[in-house]
C-alpha cells in the first residue's frame, strides 16, 4: 500500500482506506500517507478482553491507544464517526478521561 500510494502514477486517484487496527493505519501514517485533509474515521472497534469503551461503538486497549496517540502527534484529527448521519467525537480526550496516558506521560497527570 505504501509503495503504490507513493507512485505518481497513482497522483489523481482519491482512495478510501480502510484498515483492521488503528495500529496498521499508525503503521500507514508512519509509512508517508497523508490523511492530514481528512483526518482519521476510527468508525467502531470491537470490544474484546482488556479492553475499554470509550463510547458506544469504541472500544480500545493500551496498544490501540497507543496507535491513537500516534495519530494524533502526527498532527491529525482523530475522532470516531459510525456513520455519516452521526457527530464526529474527537476520540483524544476520551483516551485520557477512560484511563489511557499518552506514550511518555506519567498516568498521574491524567487525573
Amino acid at each position: 500500500m505504501i509503495e503504490i500510494y507513493h507512485d505518481s502514477l497513482f497522483d489523481n486517484v482519491k482512495p478510501l482506506i480502510l484498515t483492521d487496527t488503528p495500529q496498521n493505519m499508525a503503521r500507514l501514517v508512519a509509512g508517508g500517507l497523508d490523511f492530514s485533509q481528512t483526518g482519521v474515521d476510527i468508525g467502531s472497534l470491537a470490544f474484546s478482553t482488556g479492553m475499554v469503551m470509550v463510547t458506544n461503538a469504541v472500544a480500545v486497549g493500551q496498544a490501540e491507544a497507543d496507535a491513537l496517540y500516534a495519530l494524533a502527534a502526527a498532527g491529525l484529527k482523530v475522532y470516531a464517526q459510525k456513520v455519516p448521519t452521526d457527530k464526529q467525537v474527537d476520540l483524544m480526550p476520551l483516551l485520557a478521561k477512560n484511563g489511557f496516558a499518552a506514550p511518555g506521560q506519567p498516568e498521574t497527570e491524567l487525573k
